[in-house]
């Protein structure tokens, strides 16, 4: 399961609130740890474009 951030790093604590209210509304398990895959990052690219995507494993 994963869903995309775009904005500064500080501000992704929203967008996990979003994807683990929609795992728990699908009565999905999580099935391991959460990872950040940084796909426009701090190389040059103004924090409020960054694109960060948020992943849960889930069974």
């Amino acid at each position: 399961m994963c869903l995309l951030h775009v904005g500064p790093y500080y501000q992704v604590g929203p967008t996990y609130a979003v994807i683990l209210q929609y795992i728990a509304k699908k009565q999905l398990t999580i099935a391991g740890p959460s990872r950040e895959v940084y796909m426009v990052g701090s190389m040059g690219a103004l924090p409020e474009k960054y694109v960060t995507e948020v992943q849960f494993p889930v069974a």
